[in-house]
Protein backbone atom coordinates (compact mmCIF):
# COMPACT_ATOMS: atom_id res chain seq x y z
CA UNK A 1 0.00 0.00 0.00
CA UNK A 2 1.45 3.58 -1.04
CA UNK A 3 1.05 6.98 0.53
CA UNK A 4 -1.17 7.43 -2.11
CA UNK A 5 -4.02 5.37 -0.75
CA UNK A 6 -3.94 7.06 2.69
CA UNK A 7 -4.55 10.19 1.07
CA UNK A 8 -7.34 9.02 -0.59
CA UNK A 9 -8.55 7.73 2.27
CA UNK A 10 -8.34 10.96 4.39
CA UNK A 11 -9.93 12.98 1.42
CA UNK A 12 -12.67 10.67 0.95
CA UNK A 13 -15.64 13.00 1.64
CA UNK A 14 -18.61 10.33 2.12
CA UNK A 15 -16.80 7.68 4.30
CA UNK A 16 -19.89 5.31 4.48
CA UNK A 17 -20.14 4.07 0.28
CA UNK A 18 -18.39 1.29 -1.22
CA UNK A 19 -15.26 2.02 -3.22
CA UNK A 20 -14.14 -0.46 -5.83
CA UNK A 21 -10.28 -1.88 -6.03
CA UNK A 22 -8.45 -1.82 -9.38
CA UNK A 23 -9.74 -5.14 -10.34
CA UNK A 24 -13.02 -3.49 -10.31
CA UNK A 25 -14.47 -5.81 -7.09
CA UNK A 26 -16.84 -4.12 -4.33
CA UNK A 27 -14.87 -3.61 -1.17
CA UNK A 28 -15.60 -2.91 2.89
CA UNK A 29 -16.86 0.48 3.60
CA UNK A 30 -14.46 2.83 4.54
CA UNK A 31 -14.55 3.27 8.29
CA UNK A 32 -15.87 6.86 9.32
CA UNK A 33 -13.37 8.87 10.78
CA UNK A 34 -14.41 11.53 13.60
CA UNK A 35 -14.47 15.45 12.67
CA UNK A 36 -11.99 17.08 14.48
CA UNK A 37 -10.90 20.90 15.49
CA UNK A 38 -8.90 22.57 13.01
CA UNK A 39 -6.91 24.09 15.74
CA UNK A 40 -4.81 22.71 17.84
CA UNK A 41 -2.91 23.78 21.13
CA UNK A 42 0.65 22.62 22.38
CA UNK A 43 0.52 21.44 25.95
CA UNK A 44 4.11 19.97 26.38
CA UNK A 45 7.04 21.40 27.77
CA UNK A 46 8.99 23.28 25.00
CA UNK A 47 8.42 23.54 21.74
CA UNK A 48 7.37 21.06 18.85
CA UNK A 49 7.06 20.80 15.29
CA UNK A 50 5.35 18.83 13.45
CA UNK A 51 5.32 17.54 9.85
CA UNK A 52 1.18 17.51 7.90
CA UNK A 53 1.06 14.20 6.34
CA UNK A 54 -1.11 14.91 3.97
CA UNK A 55 -0.78 18.55 3.13
CA UNK A 56 3.20 18.92 3.81
CA UNK A 57 2.60 22.09 5.75
CA UNK A 58 5.40 22.39 8.59
CA UNK A 59 3.48 23.66 12.06
CA UNK A 60 5.75 24.98 14.73
CA UNK A 61 4.51 25.25 18.02
CA UNK A 62 7.02 27.73 19.69
CA UNK A 63 5.81 27.03 23.49
CA UNK A 64 3.54 25.49 25.59
CA UNK A 65 0.44 26.82 25.28
CA UNK A 66 0.36 28.16 21.37
CA UNK A 67 -2.23 27.17 19.35
CA UNK A 68 -2.31 27.17 15.54
CA UNK A 69 -5.06 26.54 12.85
CA UNK A 70 -3.80 23.30 10.28
CA UNK A 71 -5.03 22.25 7.19
CA UNK A 72 -8.38 20.10 7.92
CA UNK A 73 -6.89 17.48 5.74
CA UNK A 74 -4.12 17.52 8.72
CA UNK A 75 -6.53 17.63 11.43
CA UNK A 76 -7.06 13.79 12.26
CA UNK A 77 -3.22 12.54 11.97
CA UNK A 78 -2.70 15.80 14.62
CA UNK A 79 -5.39 14.86 16.94
CA UNK A 80 -3.18 11.47 17.31
CA UNK A 81 0.15 13.35 18.08
CA UNK A 82 0.91 13.41 22.38
CA UNK A 83 0.98 17.07 23.72
CA UNK A 84 -1.58 18.74 20.97
CA UNK A 85 -4.88 19.17 22.19
CA UNK A 86 -8.09 20.08 19.77
CA UNK A 87 -9.26 23.89 20.21
CA UNK A 88 -12.79 23.16 21.29
CA UNK A 89 -15.48 26.03 20.41
CA UNK A 90 -14.35 29.86 21.41
CA UNK A 91 -11.30 28.25 23.19
CA UNK A 92 -8.51 30.32 22.91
Amino acid sequence: MCCGHQKAIYRASSLSTLVPDPEGRRTAPLRRVPKVSNRFRYTGATALTVHGPISGRIYRFERPGAALAVDPRDAPALAGVPGLQPVRGREE
